[in-house]
């Protein structure tokens, strides 16, 4: 598809995985597969991760606006001035200079008898059945 709708030729190099891991970190690749779920419920659990020198930042993606950015949101703790910051990252990062392009988001479905109650779901993906009971 992305030969025939992008004009890219694209090959692929399937590796065992902690060899892929570390191609990935040594930034050995023209693209690679990447995913990441929230560790807490902000926008920085995603975006700080690109921060430059980050351990996690393995595009070895740097861009002292983005940097700047970044601490500007951690920096104030005034709401709109947290996610103005985080927006000005974010269009630096995916929409200027394209670092990263997500393509799909993790999805839990589950079903849940209606005679059940007090059950709740995070934004962060966990279940808690600790309060449940029967209607």
């Amino acid at each position: 598809m992305w030969q025939s709708v992008l004009g890219v030729n694209v090959t692929l190099n399937n590796q065992d995985w902690n060899v892929f891991l570390q191609t990935r970190k040594d930034g050995n690749y023209q693209i690679a597969r990447n995913g990441w779920i929230a560790d807490y419920n902000d926008p920085c659990t995603f975006l700080d991760m690109w921060y430059t020198g980050s351990g996690n930042n393995d595009a070895q993606y740097s861009r002292p606006e983005y940097d700047a950015a970044i601490d500007a949101a951690k920096a104030t703790s005034v709401p709109s001035e947290r996610m103005t910051a985080f927006h000005q990252a974010e269009d630096m990062l995916i929409g200027e200079d394209s670092v990263l392009a997500p393509i799909y988001f993790y999805v839990n479905k589950y079903m849940l008898d209606d005679s059940i109650d007090g059950m709740y779901y995070t934004p962060l993906g966990y279940y808690f059945f600790a309060y449940t009971s029967q209607k």
